[in-house]
């Protein structure tokens, strides 16, 4: 069943795996679903930068 024309958040928080966000996202995506990612905070990054 083609779910064509949804949308879905996928939030996402510091030190994630690659695979834990791409995988679902790439499914979703697949099935026609508008995915979106987010972070729980508006001003922080999921990745920072390491010095």
């Amino acid at each position: 069943m083609r779910l064509s024309g949804k949308k879905a958040v996928i939030l996402v928080s510091n030190e994630f795996e690659d695979l834990e966000v791409f995988y679902p996202m790439l499914r979703l995506s697949e099935e026609g679903i508008w995915v979106t990612l987010g972070t729980l905070k508006a001003s922080t990054h999921p990745r920072p930068a390491i010095p």
